[in-house]
């Protein structure tokens, strides 16, 4: 009959299952084999996920570590050599001078006589004629004053540094000499002598 139920007669398909598929033995260890196939993949995939990450984060460290290297330069300055001498230690001598003043003695820088020779006048000549003398004159140096001897006897006269004097000269026939004698402040003296013969 046309209407009749399907799947009865003997030329009916097989029932399909769920999702059409055909009722197959088989079919359920074919599902099994392809999730076990597809878990490996998976598992495969993930592995290789993990080692390119890992192979990476090596290159990454690789990376950074050669961009962290920091290149130390020691830079060495050399000097000259300075040679110090050694230190000359001087010793310092403390003198203790004692300056003694003294007065500088006296000098006579001059002295002169108005003649060294007296012609004495003849025993018949008038006694009018008075004695001849001579005139004594000096200049001194340091010197408070001057005396005059006549003939080696005591001082015959006290005068100042500078001056002159007029002295009678016995007319013997005889050389007679004048002693100056300068004296300074300090007792120092100084002398010279000057001769004045006389003859007839």
């Amino acid at each position: 009959m046309a209407n009749g139920t399907e799947g009865s007669g003997p030329d009916a398909s097989p029932t399909q299952g769920d999702g059409g598929t055909p009722n197959d033995p088989g079919a359920p260890d074919r599902r099994r084999l392809l999730v076990i196939v597809l878990g490996a993949a998976a598992a495969v995939i993930a592995i290789a996920i993990v080692v390119a990450l890992l192979v990476g984060g090596d290159d990454d460290d690789s990376t950074n570590a050669a961009s962290k290297t920091t290149t130390t330069v020691a830079v060495v300055t050399t000097k000259p050599a300075v040679t110090v001498a050694p230190a000359t230690t001087s010793a310092t001598a403390t003198t203790s001078a004692t300056t003694t003043t003294t007065s500088t003695g006296p000098v006579i820088t001059s002295y002169t006589a108005s003649t060294m020779s007296i012609a004495c006048p003849a025993p018949t000549m008038s006694t009018q004629v008075g004695p001849p003398s001579v005139t004594l004159a000096w200049t001194t140096q340091n010197a408070t004053g001057v005396t005059i001897s006549v003939d080696g006897s005591g001082v015959y006269g006290t005068y100042g540094p500078n001056g002159n004097t007029t002295i009678t000269v016995p007319c013997n026939g005889q050389t007679h000499t004048y002693l100056l004698t300068a004296k300074a402040a300090n007792g120092q003296t100084a002398t010279r002598t000057i001769s004045v013969a006389t003859h007839t």
